[in-house]
């Protein structure tokens, strides 16, 4: 799963299991599969949410992403998450 854990020291104060690693996150096309679910807020730049499958994302909604689009909130994106360079927790 994708998640901002924190600081590493506070990985390691919470003795959590698995490494920090940074990932490239763009959005999903040929060249890149999908791998995750994401949300873009209106007028956004990034992502402001990030899931690993639809069942998680959609549990981020008191009703739907759909009726969150039709209301002007935000957008569903496919995103292509891939990690990069070395683990943070070395």
């Amino acid at each position: 799963m994708l998640t901002d854990i924190g600081t590493r020291s506070y990985v390691v104060m919470q003795r959590e299991p698995h490494p920090i690693v940074e990932v490239e996150v763009a959005i999903a096309d040929a060249q890149h599969p999908a791998t995750h679910w994401g949300w873009f807020q209106k007028g956004a730049n990034k992502p402001s949410s990030i899931w690993p499958t639809e069942e998680l994302y959609r549990t981020c909604f008191h009703d739907s992403p759909e009726s969150q689009e039709r209301e002007g909130y935000g957008q569903t994106v496919r995103l292509a998450v891939r990690p990069v360079g070395r683990l943070a927790s070395q």
